[in-house]
């Protein structure tokens, strides 16, 4: 479920280019070589580097076209001027750019790419201040991740807050994509309706090297939102709701199951599927759209990590599976919201013109599977992020948008009504 944050391995295009000789080269080398190809925009050097799962997931022009969206805001050469590894092994790469720095994380294995990850390195906070309300940075969890309180300028007595936990992968505060902030634009409409808000950067974005060899979704997720639960608290909120996007979403129940202090959920483009059916819908949709002459062959290895994810039966089980950890992938099963269902307030939100989490499928889901506690709005022609669809595809994610002012008033209706 990727952005302009792209996990390169969910690209999903086949190409063909040649290898190149590692056998003499150390993996720092073929690490800065392949990120210096990428840099110089000499893709087909760089494909090179990758081993035959990557190439198989990934084509030249995907490569191409998501590394000049990345920098497509940015300025700067991008020379590498920092080089480390984390504790999973994987190099870290900063890449000089303005106003931001790239971020590559790079895997080898038998000296070749078996993982390539492009991010964003962390922004300069902004704040926000003005006549109808104002912002507060604030540190989160034992990283101390940087978040920022959005309050109304007049706060009302018990005024309801609402924490923002984005979707998969790695995220900033705003969830930017592209050129597009929906959680900004959540936090200051929210705002305007007399409705605080929190939001902070994922751990895996800001602090890239915490993540430690078999990472779970505590680490991701659950460790720092109930973090910034006890912080709410501590600010002196009672009145708190989570609002989980994509699969921040699917998380929502679990998270409210094992945290007594939140009142309701806002479900936003969430899955109560495992997100591997999501990925094996995303693929074949996208094989279907290239006119690809073997789409059963393309998917064997989704079927196959399917069935070897199902089979994990053991948290600190080790091994990788579509380039996440087993204890991950035991997360995500054991995480199921079909485990957690309650009576809790809930909202579910869903665009009709969404590719990555289907109107037809998963909001259907959502309503056979939650209680008369639940509401559910469906909004025609919007997209994954809840703003104007125009091409149906991942390239609505550069055109510059907001969220639909709709949502957001649909939003604090429901949570004035509580």
């Amino acid at each position: 479920m990727k952005k302009i944050l792209i996990m390169l391995l969910c690209c999903l295009l086949t190409g063909c280019a040649t290898s190149n000789d590692t056998s003499n080269m150390s993996t720092e080398d073929i690490a800065k070589d392949t990120v210096a190809s990428i840099i110089a925009q000499d893709y087909d050097k760089a494909y090179g580097y990758f081993n035959d799962d990557v190439k198989q997931a990934l084509s030249v022009n995907v490569l191409k076209d998501a590394y000049e969206q990345t920098v497509a805001d940015l300025t700067g050469d991008g020379a590498i001027k920092d080089i480390s590894q984390n504790d999973q092994g994987q190099y870290l790469l900063t890449c000089d750019f303005e106003p931001q720095d790239i971020l590559f994380t790079i895997t080898i294995q038998d000296q070749k790419i078996s993982g390539i990850f492009m991010s964003y390195t962390n922004p300069t906070l902004s704040l926000a201040d003005n006549d109808e309300f104002k912002e507060t940075a604030i540190k989160v969890g034992e990283y101390a991740l940087d978040g920022v309180l959005t309050q109304p300028k007049t706060p009302a007595e018990n005024m309801p807050i609402v924490l923002l936990i984005q979707g998969s992968g790695v995220s900033d505060y705003n969830e930017m994509i592209g050129p597009n902030k929906p959680f900004e634009d959540l936090a200051y409409g929210l705002a305007q309706q007399g409705i605080a808000s929190l939001r902070y950067n994922k751990r895996f974005y800001q602090v890239p090297e915490s993540a430690s060899a078999n990472y779970d979704m505590h680490e991701e997720y659950f460790d720092d939102i109930a973090a910034a639960i006890a912080l709410i608290k501590d600010e002196g909120y009672e009145n708190i709701y989570f609002l989980g996007h994509s699969q921040g979403g699917s998380i929502a129940h679990y998270v409210a199951a094992n945290n007594e202090d939140i009142d309701g959920l806002i479900l936003m483009a969430g899955t109560p599927r495992l997100l591997i059916d999501c990925m094996i819908d995303q693929v074949q949709a996208q094989l279907e759209a290239i006119g690809s002459s073997d789409i059963d062959k393309a998917m064997e290895p989704y079927y196959q990590a399917k069935e070897e994810i199902l089979a994990i039966e053991d948290k600190n089980a080790e091994g990788m599976i579509l380039n996440l950890p087993k204890s991950y992938w035991y997360d995500v099963k054991t995480t199921l919201p079909e485990n957690y269902i309650s009576d809790i307030d809930t909202l579910v939100l869903q665009g009709s013109a969404d590719f990555q989490v289907y109107p037809d499928k998963d909001y259907v889901l959502w309503q056979e599977l939650l209680s008369d506690n639940a509401e559910f709005i469906l909004y025609d022609g919007l997209n994954h992020l809840f703003m104007p669809s125009v091409n149906n595809d991942a390239s609505d994610y550069q055109i510059a948008s907001h969220v639909d002012h709709q949502v957001i008033e649909d939003i604090a209706s429901w949570i004035v009504k509580k």
